[in-house]
């Protein structure tokens, strides 16, 4: 994806609890209010893949996404509604869907290595925050760990 002026294609998809899913054409900055037992992913038309560069990190009570530096969300009262979550990775053309994979809840803890004074949560953007190895106590072994701390 080059700029986001240029290519205006991200939508949010928004899983109701009923399970009605509802695109929402992205305008930057767009506020979205959180709604309880909702799930939330934002994705890129271009490839129908959440965006490579994604950040969420939390202001408040509510979570702030940006793509390639710019915010392009705001999830109103995300930290306080229940049972609401935000799926940062998706592949819809793989086949995985929008709601995939490990998403950001109310309980999901900041990225150690966090710039001082950002609360992030979930980074797609190489280099942006330091993860810690994860010791895999079968092998004794290291692995990467998961890009969202619990």
């Amino acid at each position: 994806m080059s700029s986001l002026a240029e290519q205006p294609s991200l939508v949010l998809t928004q899983r109701l609890v009923d399970g009605t899913v509802e695109w929402i054409p992205i305008e930057v900055p767009q506020r979205v209010p959180a709604i309880a037992e909702a799930g939330f992913a934002l994705i890129d038309r271009a490839n129908y893949e959440a965006p490579e560069t994604l950040v969420a990190h939390r202001r408040g009570d509510d979570l702030v996404v940006k793509v390639q530096e710019t915010e392009v969300l705001i999830l109103d009262g995300f930290f306080v509604t229940a049972d609401v979550a935000f799926y940062p990775t998706t592949d819809i053309a793989g086949g995985a869907g929008p709601f995939s994979g490990s998403p950001v809840t109310s309980d999901s803890q900041v990225l150690a290595g966090s710039p001082a004074g950002e609360q992030v949560v979930w980074s797609a953007e190489p280099g942006e925050v330091d993860t810690p190895e994860v010791v895999d106590e079968e092998s004794g072994g290291g692995r990467g760990a998961s890009p969202l701390l619990r």
